[in-house]
């Protein structure tokens, strides 16, 4: 256990030495105490309650993971323009593929012959179950080990992100430890979704960005091309950086030519290191499923995702999933049909009834969990094994922490008043996903990528110019 966790270790000491070269203190070894408790009990939960099948979105990153069965093979498949064009961003399969055992490749023959295309993955789910074996369950610990290590890097991240906003000591424990200790996050740890994955690299490409803004020349450019090019594979894995990567611009243009408009050519120097090294991870899939596929995407999910956080999910004739993939085999003919029901849809309805709607669902779902206690009820480390009375207490504690984060975190926005650069950049972050979950907000592990930013807003009662005696750094 050492041995996996010698890497977060390491990354934390790089961290200190080079980012805050006077500052290794005892708070650091209080949230590596943190993070060691926080991981013994994801080790617990992992072996306690092993999977016992895989859902349909776990069911497509088994799948391509396995797609090569060569170790050579399964590397070229991380280089942009080289990953699989499909529905869903396509690094997180190239990434896991990286983990699979190529014995076992030959297992998931028959699901690999299953037309993806052409329809949902509620078929190959149930050949999961029906024919479940160690070998499903192997690479499922497996991965949930890297989750462990990918969740763990997060959250130290998020507390040197809380240093460089000069919170203080206090306040930069208090949100790590949220979302350590948040039982939402450790539901989805023995899970195969790339929400961990997107994380661990997002939490890490903001770090470097907002570092770039305090440290010397030199440095600003290195650590604003590694942050571009993170920022390059975040969107190779989620589509919702895209999009905040946009909202990013008029942010970064703003405080560099207000704190730097006397050497204005540094500052567009780093502006353009920064995006260069965006589109440099980016364009190059792009580029060649235009060629290939006539789509200049990374993937074709976008208008489905609407469509499903905003229409009634059963329609007629079934889920919109299964007339999604039954409405056509060609990718982008799929998403047009999509674009068409939306928007249908929307001069259909009344607007304040739709804002109402998706109030009301932002709040059932994301905050109270309702799908999350299926989720408890059906699988995973609850589903089976735990009494109802653990599974309600530990349901209880997810929604009052989600709230308390929520609201405290919108309180602590207003208060922080975009006094910061980094700040400005993680309320833009904020808001921005908020307002996308209250269109795509149809699934409660999508919270898990603005849980640990409210936490570090939601610390604001501890912060040194509201509670000196609190957080002093």
């Amino acid at each position: 256990m050492e041995y996996r966790f010698s890497c977060v270790l390491l990354f934390n000491n790089l961290i200190a030495k080079v980012a805050f070269p006077r500052i290794f203190l005892r708070q650091h070894w209080i949230i590596l105490t943190g993070a060691f408790v926080a991981a013994l009990i994801s080790i617990y939960i992992i072996h306690a309650f092993p999977v016992q099948y895989a859902s349909s979105d776990e069911v497509k990153n088994i799948v391509y993971a396995h797609r090569d069965g060569t170790f050579v093979a399964k590397l070229s498949r991380l280089i942009p323009g080289n990953m699989v064009f499909d529905w869903a961003p396509p690094f997180s399969y190239s990434f896991y593929g990286l983990f699979a055992d190529n014995e076992h490749t030959r297992d998931f023959r028959l699901a690999r012959k299953t037309d993806l295309g052409k329809t949902w993955g509620q078929d190959i789910s149930a050949h999961f179950k029906r024919n479940w074996t160690q070998d499903f369950a192997a690479f499922f610990l497996k991965l949930a080990w890297l989750n462990i290590a990918l969740f763990i890097i997060s959250g130290i991240n998020i507390y040197w992100i809380c240093h460089l906003l000069k919170l203080g000591k206090t306040a930069a424990i208090i949100a790590a430890f949220v979302f350590f200790f948040n039982p939402r996050i450790f539901f989805y740890v023995p899970g195969l979704w790339q929400e961990f994955l997107h994380l661990a690299m997002f939490t890490t490409a903001l770090l470097l960005l907002i570092l770039c803004f305090y440290r010397p020349q030199r440095q600003k450019i290195v650590l604003a091309i590694f942050s571009g090019i993170l920022f390059g594979f975040c969107s190779l894995t989620k589509g919702v950086t895209g999009f905040f990567m946009m909202c990013l611009l008029p942010v970064l243009a703003y405080f560099f030519y207000l704190h730097y408009r006397k050497n204005i050519k540094l500052a567009l120097a780093v502006i353009a290191v920064f995006y260069g090294g965006y589109f440099s991870i980016i364009l190059p899939q792009k580029l060649v499923n235009y060629i290939e596929h006539q789509a200049f995407a990374i993937s074709t999910n976008y208008w489905v995702n609407i469509e499903l956080g905003l229409t009634p999910y059963e329609v007629a004739g079934g889920s919109i999933f299964k007339k999604y993939f039954q409405s056509s085999p060609d990718l982008q003919t799929r998403e047009a049909l999509s674009r068409q029901r939306v928007l249908d849809y929307l001069q259909q309805q009344n607007l304040l009834q739709i804002v109402y709607k998706q109030a009301r669902q932002f709040i059932h779902q994301q905050l109270n969990n309702s799908q999350l206690a299926s989720g408890f009820q059906r699988k995973k480390w609850l589903g089976l094994t735990a009494s109802r009375a653990v599974e309600n207490l530990l349901l209880k504690v997810s929604v009052i922490l989600s709230w308390l984060a929520f609201l405290f975190g919108l309180v602590g926005i207003i208060l922080y008043r975009f006094k910061s650069f980094g700040g400005t950049v993680l309320t833009v972050y904020i808001l921005y996903y908020l307002a996308s979950l209250l269109i795509v907000g149809f699934n409660p592990r999508f919270f898990i990528q603005v849980l640990p930013f409210l936490g570090i807003f939601a610390t604001f009662p501890f912060w040194h110019d509201l509670f000196p005696k609190h957080s002093k750094n």
